[in-house]
């Protein structure tokens, strides 16, 4: 299990994971538990970072061949399923899965056939028409468009430069961050967001680009 993923693709509820026992210290979330009678599993994340590892209980000295990939064999892939095992149940009693993203990804591949791109690595999703961006999904920290700290997600679109000051909200939607402000916004996907409008601005910036 790649446990950066669980940043892109989940969001944690807070009290659900002091319920769970987590600690908070800070930006963080911290948590350990026994794993087995040897191990304890030790689990420190914030909006930017996911960490896990294992840990000998008498010495508190880290278990490295669970974090080293090429390192095999039936006790190691023991201790990962173990892991991956409490790993599973965090996610399912203090995260829930961000359904928006799949959302998105299924209008656009049903309305226009559309298939992202990973140009700059997983962190972000382009979309083309003709091979010209007609979308740009992006994480960014929240700073970056607004008075506010964390990871977020947004959606670059193109947009009739007369409209933009128009809709322009400051909430779900911002002046576009690292693209050209006068023909583009930065749209904040998050539960707030009325997809079907979101749909409709996406509309616009493909048929804006296939001009």
């Amino acid at each position: 299990m790649d446990y950066q993923d669980i940043l892109k693709n989940y969001r944690y509820d807070t009290k659900a994971l002091e319920r769970y026992g987590f600690i908070k210290e800070e930006s963080d979330f911290f948590l350990t538990k026994e794993l087995t009678g040897q191990f304890i599993i030790s689990i420190r994340f914030n909006d930017y970072d996911f960490n896990v590892a294992v840990l000998d209980k008498d010495s508190n000295e880290e278990y490295v061949p669970f974090r080293v990939s090429s390192i095999n064999g039936s006790y190691v892939q023991r201790i990962r399923d173990l892991v991956d095992s409490e790993i599973n149940r965090i996610l399912a009693s203090c995260f829930t899965r961000n359904k928006l993203i799949d959302e998105l990804l299924e209008h656009l591949l049903e309305k226009y056939q559309t298939i992202p791109d990973y140009p700059f690595g997983d962190e972000s999703m382009v979309f083309r028409v003709n091979n010209k961006w007609y979308g740009l999904v992006m994480q960014i920290d929240k700073s970056k468009i607004m008075n506010s700290h964390g990871k977020c997600t947004i959606i670059n679109l193109k947009i009739d430069k007369d409209k933009i000051p128009h809709i322009i909200d400051n909430k779900n939607i911002f002046q576009a961050y690292h693209m050209n402000k006068k023909y583009w916004i930065s749209v904040l996907i998050d539960n707030n967001l009325d997809m079907d409008y979101l749909f409709e601005l996406i509309d616009e910036s493909y048929n804006l680009v296939l001009k």
